[in-house]
């Protein structure tokens, strides 16, 4: 209030105000939970979902992400990442106050592409038949996937899998699968 100097004095004014220093907290949640893979890598698409909270300060008024640097979009919904390869979900919220937090990242890897094996027998692609033993190798590509961590084979339809460690021989007479 103020007074004047005949000791005039005006009524009181009350002014709220509300402090809050602090930017919004994000946290991310991604679905499925845990990879398929060994080494964080997902055998499908992940859905990135994003809770922001402010506490007891203003209240959040936009969370924003980016996938890979790209530009920052509002967030919606849930981020599918489809794309194969390893790839970076960063995210931020603003509150209302103007206090924006900095950026969180989260590293996501999806490889929805199966390796591919090859057999080399005798040192050279397959024919339909051989005079003698045919010795097999195995070679296996991912291309840009997670990379290949096993390989397995069976011989004929019935054969229990074996886990490959190297080139084996086939001597037994007849046809082999």
């Amino acid at each position: 209030r103020a007074i004047d100097a005949a000791g005039n004095a005006e009524g009181f004014n009350s002014v709220a105000i509300k402090i809050d220093p602090n930017a919004p907290a994000t946290t991310a949640a991604i679905s499925p939970l845990e990879p398929f893979g060994t080494g964080g890598w997902h055998d499908g698409t992940v859905t990135v979902r994003l809770t922001a909270d402010d506490g007891r300060g203003s209240g959040v008024a936009a969370t924003h992400y980016r996938v890979d640097g790209g530009a920052w979009i509002p967030y919606a919904g849930g981020i599918a990442v489809e794309q194969a390869g390893e790839h970076v979900v960063e995210y931020r919220s603003t509150d209302v106050a103007g206090n924006e937090a900095e950026p969180t990242a989260l590293a996501v890897k999806v490889d929805k592409t199966p390796p591919v094996t090859t057999a080399r027998v005798n040192g050279a692609a397959p024919v339909a038949t051989y005079a003698g033993a045919a010795r097999v190798a195995l070679t296996r590509d991912d291309g840009d996937g997670s990379g290949a961590v096993a390989t397995e084979y069976r011989i004929g339809a019935d054969g229990a899998w074996t886990s490959y460690t190297g080139a084996f021989d086939l001597t037994a007479l007849g046809g082999h699968r």
